[in-house]
């Protein structure tokens, strides 16, 4: 198991930060730990995120192939962790992530995003194909969020 640990800012969009994770790596975790970005006149100021309780943490990938995968994460004290699954490293390219909090009424709090490289593999024998993946929780997540959006 490895687990790739992700400084994500808040308040502004990152694409500069990337992580790289092998096409087809399998056992991938992602422990994103969320900051406040405050842009200052001399420099930027960096506080740790307090997550609310009762939050819920949904990791986006979008694939080079325009394919995605939507995980739940684990809420821990100061940081989210995100088992990922093996169909979120099936395109190499650069992927763009991105990280929403959703409050116990289903209203997203707030999100971040950040991009992964997924370089190629030299030789593939891996015969798993891009596709879609959304864990059970998250879609039911998602139905309960457009379920209070039409109400």
């Amino acid at each position: 198991m490895i687990i790739y640990d992700v400084n994500l800012c808040l308040g502004k969009d990152n694409p500069n930060k990337r992580l790289a994770v092998k096409c087809h790596d399998t056992g991938v975790k992602l422990r994103v730990y969320l900051q406040v970005c405050r842009h200052g006149k001399w420099r930027d100021e960096y506080d740790p995120y307090n997550i609310p309780s009762g939050t819920t943490a949904i990791l986006k990938i979008v694939k080079p192939d325009k394919k995605y995968c939507i995980t739940e994460g684990v809420v821990e004290s100061d940081d989210i962790l995100f088992a990922m699954n093996p169909q979120a490293f099936t395109a190499a390219g650069i992927s763009r992530a991105e990280v929403s909090l959703f409050g116990p009424d289903g209203k997203r709090i707030t999100s971040g995003t950040f991009d992964i490289e997924v370089p190629e593999e030299c030789i593939c024998g891996c015969e798993l194909d891009s596709e879609n993946y959304i864990d059970v929780m998250s879609e039911q997540i998602r139905a309960a969020i457009d379920a209070a959006d039409r109400a």
